[in-house]
């Protein structure tokens, strides 16, 4: 033996030890301390193997799980773009679970109820996933999938997965009712905007005079954008203001009613609204009135209001607040309203702020009822009703 090699311990290595202890273990030679190194090492070794092994076991654990997670992932997915794949993702579950947990190292005795456990919770997941996504599509299909897929769900699931299905169809109807509303709402204004347009060629737009468009009647009958109410709608106004002209002066009351009605909230009816043209309306202000039927901007809501309260402040001085002007108050107040709405269709100021509000400087004074208000007396000289009956009796 050399100086520098080490005296034999006599203790030979156990297989699969640390190669560190195994120096360590040689580093003692005396019979007792052999002894002592030998237990020290042993037990030293054992904790070091159970360690490892421990450290491989939950690696592969992780591993697994990893695994099993990805792999119901990708099957959850596929249901939910499809949820007619369920039974070929389900067909999936138990033999791809099998083999991943047959390839962990230091499998436990029950490695296969394990298996089942994993393989049961993920056709749960697969099932649910199916029948969710298909519940947004079509509630016919989703209960014929729960009705397939139920005895894969826990207690109690099926019946949350029902109500689940109801919800989405409720939702689904009321979501298409309010479209169908939306539909008809903006057909009823695409209409209505083209009878107005219409009915606007029916006056020259420089004099305001009446007028009969070249082709006006058969453009009419030939605009698959008027239904039928409109088109008739449409012949009837024309008729009216055509042959019989258009109306003198418009009615203040009716004109009054229209837009209390607008500023209000609940306007008039478009057709109802034109329905007046050409004898309590003038055809100018049936065509300005009908435009309140339609939807109102918070802004042009607000001037409806302040056209309100202009109408509202003048009935009270022309009028009377209890109407105590009688005729003489009614007529001053046709006067107004009929001077009025010219005014306002050329956009006048309705708001009482402004330096150039419409009945700024006492303009509304001008109209206070005097004696030419006033009803003419019936002749003197008009027969009695005697007369007249006793005329018809001979």
């Amino acid at each position: 033996m050399t100086d520098n090699e080490m005296p034999d311990s006599g203790t030979p290595d156990v297989p699969g030890m640390d190669p560190s202890l195994a120096k360590f273990r040689q580093a003692f030679t005396t019979p007792q301390s052999r002894d002592w190194a030998d237990e020290a090492t042993t037990r030293l070794n054992h904790y070091l193997q159970v360690r490892h092994h421990a450290a491989a076991s939950m690696e592969a654990g992780n591993q697994l799980v990893g695994d099993v997670e990805q792999f119901k992932q990708g099957l959850t997915s596929l249901v939910q773009n499809d949820p007619h794949a369920v039974h070929t993702a389900l067909s999936l579950v138990d033999p791809s679970i099998g083999h991943l947990v047959g390839s962990m190292p230091n499998q436990p005795d029950n490695a296969g109820d394990h298996a089942q456990a994993i393989g049961d919770h993920i056709k749960s997941e697969i099932a649910t996933a199916a029948v969710t996504s298909a519940a947004h599509r079509s509630a016919p299909v989703a209960r014929g999938l729960l009705g397939e897929v139920k005895h894969l769900l826990p207690d109690g699931h099926a019946d949350q997965l029902g109500t689940y299905i109801d919800l989405h169809e409720k939702a689904r109807q009321r979501a298409n009712a309010a479209g169908l509303a939306v539909q008809a709402r903006d057909q009823r204004v695409s209409a209505d905007a083209a009878l107005h347009s219409y009915l606007s060629e029916l006056a020259d737009p420089a004099t305001g005079q009446l007028q009969a468009p070249p082709h006006w009647n058969q453009r009419v009958l030939d605009d698959p954008a008027l239904p039928p109410s409109h088109k008739v709608a449409a012949d009837l106004i024309a008729s009216r203001v055509q042959q019989a002209g258009d109306a003198k002066a418009s009615d203040p009351g009716l004109i009054s009613h229209i837009v209390s009605q607008a500023a209000q909230g609940t306007p008039m009816r478009f057709p109802d609204v034109l329905s007046h043209t050409g004898h309590r309306l003038t055809l100018a202000d049936a065509l300005h009135l009908s435009s309140f039927s339609q939807p109102m901007t918070p802004h042009a809501h607000a001037d409806m209001r302040a056209f309100n309260g202009v109408l509202g402040q003048a009935r009270n001085l022309l009028m009377g607040t209890d109407g105590e002007h009688g005729a003489a108050g009614a007529a001053a107040y046709g006067k107004f309203v009929n001077w009025l709405m010219p005014q306002v269709r050329n956009g006048a100021n309705l708001n009482p702020q402004a330096k150039d509000y419409i009945l700024g400087q006492g303009a509304i004074h001008s109209f206070l009822p005097t004696g030419d208000d006033l009803p003419k007396p019936a002749p003197k000289d008009r027969p009695t009703l005697a007369a007249i009956f006793g005329k018809a009796r001979t």
